[in-house]
């Protein structure tokens, strides 16, 4: 069943994700404030179609959780180089564009951000995707027998430290 339920959510944000990318086939690219509109209309789809595995498993009994670690390991170094690639290639007059694409050459990658930017609309996709799979899920919490009669749905509601929670018995 959690199956069938992930898998209908996965189908409604694939054709949200769709419909915004329809919506920024509307736009220009070739100035940069129509540039960065279909941007963000891309990176949105990436979070719709990344955020359909969470809110699938929300809705059978699992609990959202930010994911520090794959927002800083996974997502902030992948940000910077396509932030870098997407201001780079922009078209031309849009805000640090010749800057950066000065600096790419300056430190010897201005072939390979030239030839990234080629695929602008994919690295948009690709990060709002990536921001996505931060969110994760967990289980809920089961409940822990304490004492013979005293059932708590978290050892935090008994009030103990953060570091004695791990210790509680189970019986």
């Amino acid at each position: 069943m959690i199956d069938i339920t992930r898998g209908f959510f996965v189908l409604a944000a694939a054709a949200a994700a769709g419909a915004l990318i329809w919506v920024a086939t509307f736009f220009e690219l070739a100035s940069p404030d129509e540039f960065w509109a279909v941007m963000g209309v891309l990176a949105g789809a990436g979070i719709v179609l990344g955020f359909a595995r969470s809110v699938g498993a929300i809705q059978v009994g699992l609990l959202p959780r930010f994911n520090l670690g794959v927002f800083l390991i996974g997502f902030l170094p992948a940000a910077v180089v396509g932030a870098w690639i997407l201001l780079a290639t922009q078209p031309a007059g849009g805000w640090q564009q010749e800057r950066l694409e000065s600096w790419s050459s300056d430190i010897g990658v201005g072939g390979l951000v030239t030839d990234f930017g080629v695929f602008a609309a994919v690295i948009a996709f690709g990060l709002g995707l990536l921001l996505a799979w931060s969110l994760g899920t967990a289980t809920k919490p089961k409940a822990v027998e304490i004492e013979d009669d005293v059932v708590v749905d978290d050892v935090t509601e008994l009030g103990l430290p953060y570091e004695t929670r791990d210790r509680v018995p189970a019986s």
